[in-house]
């Protein structure tokens, strides 16, 4: 690799060596690097330069989706029935009835594991979900998104940084799609179900 500055093909951007993406359009290197000399000069960036063709393999994400809305559904229904087991408990000790019934606290904490187990897998689902959808933008012809198909799983199951990273990168996917802002409800509901999902978790580890 060169150890000179390098410059895009696809928006004329400068890069430093160390890059292997353009810092501007996100092109690989390795598909966008230009030569210099061949580039033209004059007026270089005063127009919008065409989107890059497809590149790559587009394969459907629906499937993924499907599975994400499957157990984020289920997530959500063993927590509530979760939560209301305990609050009958908790009344009941609060009440200065009988001697809660041991089997109850099992089976609370029962499902309450499992409601825990199935926010986790609705975590990782969409993880990959997401992943996919990163990585069928280059293939539709729509340039290249901000993050890597892994870097979007890692970034989608670090608790914390999800709840600012994946609306960017939902953000940064629904604006190639829909330029005109259409896309806002998504980015909107992906902040909504991982503060739900933080939530959630939350309440069925008590």
């Amino acid at each position: 690799m060169s150890a000179h500055p390098w410059v895009c093909a696809s928006c004329r951007s400068v890069n430093q060596p160390r890059e292997n993406r353009c810092y501007k359009c996100r092109t690989p290197r390795e598909l966008g690097e230009a030569d210099p000399t061949t580039l033209l000069v004059a007026g270089a960036g005063s127009r919008a330069e065409p989107k890059a063709g497809p590149v790559g393999t587009y394969r459907g994400s629906g499937d993924r989706a499907l599975l994400t809305q499957a157990l984020i559904v289920a997530a959500m229904a063993v927590t509530v029935v979760s939560s209301l087991l305990g609050a009958d408990i908790v009344g009941g000790v609060l009440g200065a009835e009988a001697a809660v019934d041991e089997t109850s606290v099992v089976t609370v904490a029962l499902v309450g594991g499992f409601g825990l187990l199935l926010s986790a897998a609705a975590l990782v689902a969409w993880a990959a979900w997401l992943s996919r959808v990163v990585a069928n933008v280059p293939a539709a012809g729509l340039g290249w998104p901000n993050v890597t198909p892994n870097a979007a799983v890692f970034e989608s199951l670090i608790p914390g940084v999800n709840l600012y990273r994946v609306p960017a990168i939902v953000r940064d996917v629904t604006g190639r799609l829909e330029p005109d802002g259409k896309g806002d409800a998504l980015i909107a509901a992906a902040w909504l179900a991982l503060v739900g999902g933080h939530w959630f978790r939350a309440s069925g580890a008590r």
